[in-house]
Formats: C-alpha cells, sequence, structure tokens
C-alpha cells in the first residue's frame, strides 16, 4: 500500500472520529422534552466540577462521560465552579445544564425575623438555617461577640453580662441566603439594616445626643413591641410608659420580668418571678431595665420617638390583642376585674 493511500486511510478515519464526536457532543447540546421536573445539583465548598458528573449520574441524568471532560476542558469549568444550590430542569440539554451551574443564579432562600423576636428566638431560625450554628453556645458566641457589640455603639463595659449582646439590634425583616452563606453574615446584615432603617428614626430623639441615649431608645422600644398586639396601639402604649417615666413611677411590665428568666421560662408567670430582684424586673426597679427584651420593628420604634400626647398610666389586656388604658390606679383595678379576673 502507498504512502498516498495511507494518507487516504488515515484522513477517512480521522473524518469518522470527528464526525462521531461532533454527532454525540451535538446530542450532548440537545434538549430531552419528554423528562419531567427538576433538580438541585448541590455545590458544597470544595465540590470539584467532576463531582457534577456524579450527582448527575446519581438523579438520572446519564451524560457521556467522554463529552462531559471535553466540555468541561473547553469552558475551564473547573476553575469557575461557585459554591451554592442550583436548581436544573430535567429537561434541558446537558450542555445547558452545565453553563447553569457554571454561570446561573444559585438558589436563595429566606428567613423571617418578626417584630418582637428575642435573641432566643432568632437563635431557633439560625439554627436551622446555618450548618454551621448547630449549638446554642455557636449562636450565643455570635450575637454575643464583644467587638459587633461595640461596633454598634452598645455600652458593652457598662452592662451586666446577660445585657451584652445584639439585642434589639438584629432589626426585624424577611432575609435572603444562600446554602453556604455564615451565620456571621446574615448577622451583619441584619446589624446594617438596623443602621439604615432604625438608627434615622431614633436620631430625632433628644437623647439620641446622650451616651447610651440610643441603648435606651432601644430598650424601650423592645418594651413597647412586646406589650403591644397591634400597631396602632403602640403610640399610645408608648406614652403610658414615657409618663410613668417622666414621674419616676416603676413601668411594671410582664414581659420585661420574664426576659430575665429566658431561655428556661416555661410559658407561666407567677407572683414569685414577680417578686424577684433581678436587672429586668420593672416591678421591683426603677427605670429602665438592663438592656432591651426584644427587637423592635419600625412602627415601635416611632411609637417612642413620637408618643402619643396623653395623661394616661396604666393599660390591660383585653384578651383580643388590643388594650384598654386608664388614668388612675382605681380605674385601672376596675379594667383588671373585668379583664382578668372577669368579674
Amino acid at each position: 500500500m502507498n504512502a498516498n493511500k495511507i494518507r487516504i486511510i488515515s484522513a477517512s478515519i480521522v473524518g469518522i472520529v470527528l464526525l462521531a464526536l461532533g454527532f454525540q457532543y451535538w446530542s450532548f447540546s440537545d434538549s430531552h422534552p419528554d423528562r419531567r421536573g427538576s433538580m438541585v445539583i448541590n455545590v458544597a465548598p470544595g465540590t470539584a466540577f467532576y463531582d457534577i458528573y456524579d450527582q448527575l449520574q446519581e438523579k438520572g441524568i446519564f451524560v457521556s462521560e467522554l463529552n462531559f471532560k471535553v466540555w468541561t476542558r473547553l469552558n475551564n469549568a473547573s476553575n469557575k465552579l461557585r459554591k451554592g444550590e442550583y436548581v436544573v430542569e430535567k429537561r434541558w440539554s446537558h450542555s445547558k445544564i452545565l453553563n447553569h451551574i457554571l454561570y446561573g443564579l444559585p438558589l436563595f432562600h429566606s428567613f423571617t425575623v418578626k417584630e418582637g423576636f428575642n435573641i432566643y428566638d432568632i437563635e431557633k431560625i439560625y439554627m436551622n438555617a446555618f450548618s454551621e450554628i448547630n449549638t446554642s453556645n455557636k449562636f450565643q458566641n455570635l450575637v454575643r461577640n464583644p467587638t459587633k457589640i461595640k461596633q454598634m455603639n452598645i455600652p458593652y463595659s457598662d452592662l451586666p453580662q446577660k445585657a451584652r449582646s445584639l439585642e434589639g439590634y438584629l432589626f426585624p425583616e424577611t432575609y435572603a441566603y444562600q446554602k453556604y452563606d455564615s451565620a456571621e453574615t446574615l448577622v451583619q446584615a441584619q446589624l446594617e439594616q438596623f443602621k439604615r432603617r432604625a438608627l434615622p428614626i431614633l436620631e430625632k430623639h433628644p437623647w439620641a445626643k446622650e451616651p447610651g441615649g440610643i441603648f435606651k431608645l432601644v430598650t424601650l422600644a423592645s418594651i413597647v413591641e412586646k406589650e403591644s398586639g397591634v400597631f396602632h396601639e403602640q403610640p399610645t402604649i408608648a406614652s403610658v410608659f414615657w409618663n410613668r417615666l417622666n414621674k419616676k413611677m416603676r413601668l411594671q411590665s410582664d414581659p420585661t420580668t420574664i426576659y430575665a428568666l429566658l431561655p428556661d421560662f416555661d410559658g407561666n408567670i407567677r407572683r414569685v418571678h414577680l417578686r424577684s430582684k433581678n436587672l429586668y424586673n420593672t416591678y421591683k426597679m426603677s427605670g429602665l431595665p438592663s438592656g432591651p427584651i426584644a427587637n423592635p420593628g419600625e412602627s415601635a420604634l416611632r411609637a417612642v420617638v413620637a408618643p402619643a400626647e396623653t395623661d394616661l398610666f396604666y393599660f390591660v389586656s383585653k384578651g383580643d390583642g388590643t388594650h384598654v388604658f386608664s388614668k388612675t390606679y382605681a380605674e385601672h383595678k376596675s379594667y383588671v376585674r373585668k379583664y382578668i379576673l372577669k368579674k
């Protein structure tokens, strides 16, 4: 066989191989309308791009290993992989699936911190959301970090141990996160929301110009938040507490007493609790408690800065989320008999 024939045969073989590879790669880019549903591809920290191949196989998406390797090399995929979860449609072509994993948006989750949630409520959310927060101690260490507390101008050195936290400053809102975000990142997001939305409200009050004034305003707003069942009553509830503070009367707020019992409070407040002396029981102490008892929302913050103008000093829950207010103790006792004692 002469050299010319050898070259022709060799070229034919190469051509056939290239056609076969081309056909395979074309099929790699073909969609699969018969497939139904979606799936999540999980890219954990440290995942190699070739690990994606195994996930696809496990989920019933059978990819040509050769084509996968060729696509990976052509797209420099090994150096572009980002951690996260990626939702892909099973009907997509193999190349579209891989493109989405490489360049698409990762899956976002969300959690909501409601107005009045305290750090023990938020702890439960974080333990469900973040794999790194798998014990109470880890969360408490995060929200009791001295550096973060001082960054928020909370008077750390002046506070008792229980009050040395970010309580009151973890702004209530719905937050988006990705699976492998750190809990610290989300705590910082809550603090940034406080700076952006709470500080402009609080800075309008004269106390804001005093050392520790914002901390005291947040503390009072947290009490208003926990005492109120409906937003529209918050300015009136705030006026009651301001009136009592101005008259040097004790605040006598049940939620402050309860906070001293957390995280072990069983849901039943007893007389022994109201009679116990601690840094939160406003039945036994004058003025504000040692620090916030929850994380107030915008409405409670505004109510404290601009309360209703009243001469009210008492209120009693009607049992439906609203309250009845009174000026005198005699009137207050009559409402207690009606709504609490049911007499």
